[in-house]
Order: C-alpha cells, then structure tokens, then sequence
C-alpha cells in the first residue's frame, strides 16, 4: 500500500460514522434497462481493472496491505420509497457520507444504491466509491469507460 493509503486508512479507522474519503455520485435513468445496462458496464470494468477489485487487509498484520481479488461482484441495493415519499430526497439521505461507509475489507469498494421515482417515473442510482480506488479524474475516466462499453467499444 502506498503511504497516500495507509493515511486514508487511518482516518477510516479513526471515524466511527461516516468516512469523508467516500464519495457519492447521483444519476437518474429514463428506464430499468438502461440503468441495468449501466451496472453491467460497471461491472465490465470492475472486471477489467484490479484497483477495482482490490480490498485492504490490516486486522492481525503487522502493516495494512492490498488485496485483489479476482472476481469482486458490484454491491446493487435497492431501496424502496414510501408512497408519497421523494425518492430522489429519500436517496440522499440513505446514502449520506456522513452516515454511510463501505467495508474496506470487502472488494469492490463501490456500491451501487437504486430506487424508482414514481414521481418522475425514472429510476434513481447512487453511486458511492471510495477514495482508495478513485478520485474525481478517475471517476471521469471510469464514466467514460462505462459509457464505452456501452456503446459497444
């Protein structure tokens, strides 16, 4: 692990709630397929790239280390609303970062929080994905990697 890492890891650890190294991105799909089609261009790249399936270890160890792991499977949750309920407000909530973290121990450290506005009759993705395997130039290039595959390049 690098020492840019270790620091990252011992502020998660240092944190009871929350983990300000995660970082959460909001999209809306104008249906249940092309929202599928996304998480399966996700997972195209998870599969692609060993950063996105890498967890860390540290529990009994002299020193924290990184794992990757050959098949790390994307986290896709869904959450329902409650009739009458804002579903895109009800999203932000559950998927605060000041509440929410990801198990460091658990690859891939992405995760994948969906619901259906019936409102606006669109479903609703959070994307939350820790610093440890992105930071916001790499986001744009993993986006940019989804939307390739599926396009079909």
């Amino acid at each position: 692990m690098s020492s840019l890492q270790e620091g990252i890891l011992f502020h998660h650890l240092l944190q009871s709630e929350g983990d300000a190294y995660l970082m959460r991105t909001i999209a809306t799909f104008d249906s249940r397929a092309l929202l599928d089609k996304f998480l399966g261009a996700l997972q195209v790249v998870i599969n692609r790239h060993d950063i996105m399936r890498s967890s860390l270890r540290w529990q009994g160890l002299p020193q924290p280390v990184q794992v990757v792991h050959r098949q790390a499977t994307l986290p896709v949750i869904q959450l329902d609303t409650a009739p009458g309920e804002d579903a895109l407000q009800m999203l932000r909530e559950r998927t605060n970062t000041y509440h929410m973290r990801l198990d460091l121990q658990q690859a891939p450290l992405i995760a994948a929080y969906i619901t259906y506005d019936t409102r606006q009759e669109k479903w609703l993705m959070a994307l939350l994905d820790h610093h440890l395997i992105s930071d916001n130039v790499t986001l744009r290039l993993i986006m940019g990697e989804i939307q390739a595959v599926m396009d079909g390049r």
